[in-house]
């Protein structure tokens, strides 16, 4: 997830900003990102693992790490939206001022389409991924909630 949200971050700085992230040998530290993320949540939820506890995602009795990771999929699927429509507006723009040069417009129409292509299904692949573990944290929290309205009201 947060390698999506990093990808069309960079993506959008490069085309829309013309501005290159390159760290030479220090590349690791956008890895370093993404794993600070993954290990963040990972410890969130540390206590509720165990041989009889849930190892895929949380704890049935566990609250924060499904918010938390619900705030962090709708953040970070804002981010890719917003990143790549800009991308999008972008390349239609440097589209229409080359056209507007006199160049093929044949070879653009093509690479204007594979751009899209590829835009719309990274955006596509997120929500294809992260849809089912939404449902599923809301479920969870639902469940929860429900559970401790029953509790308060015997």
């Amino acid at each position: 997830m947060a390698l999506v949200g990093l990808l069309s971050l960079t993506t959008y700085l490069r085309i829309c900003r013309k501005y290159m992230i390159d760290m030479g040998i220090y590349d690791y530290k956008l890895h370093l990102i993404i794993l600070l993320i993954s290990l963040t949540l990972t410890l969130i939820g540390i206590k509720d693992y165990g041989p009889n506890k849930f190892w895929c995602y949380s704890a049935p009795n566990d609250q924060i790490t499904p918010l938390v990771t619900i705030a962090l999929i709708f953040f970070i699927l804002l981010v890719t939206s917003y990143c790549y429509i800009r991308t999008l507006l972008e390349v239609n723009i440097q589209q229409k001022r080359i056209r507007r040069l006199g160049s093929d417009p044949a070879n653009f129409s093509r690479v204007d389409l594979i751009v899209v292509k590829k835009i719309v299904g990274y955006i596509l692949i997120f929500l294809i991924e992260w849809t089912p573990s939404m449902i599923y944290f809301i479920a969870q929290l639902l469940e929860v909630s429900m559970n401790m309205l029953d509790s308060h009201m015997i």
